[in-house]
């Protein structure tokens, strides 16, 4: 995906992240939609710590260019 337009929907904050803390993201496609120019994806993303626990959730809407005709 090149330089996608995101939307963040219904994103919480559920733990502070501190200095030090290992984290990374696990994301899940709930929906894909093609249009003329491109397509819209909806995601459902966690950002999980080095512990396991969820500090940050929510949904982002994708707003993805399609790739110019070779």
């Amino acid at each position: 995906m090149k330089n996608p337009k995101t939307l963040l929907m219904g994103w919480l904050r559920k733990m502070p992240v501190v200095v030090g803390d290992t984290i990374h993201s696990v994301s899940r496609t709930l929906t894909k939609r093609s249009m003329r120019e491109g397509g819209v994806v909806i995601e459902d993303r966690r950002v999980v710590n080095q512990r396991g626990e969820t500090v940050q959730a929510g949904k982002l809407t994708l707003l993805v260019a399609r790739r110019p005709a070779a």
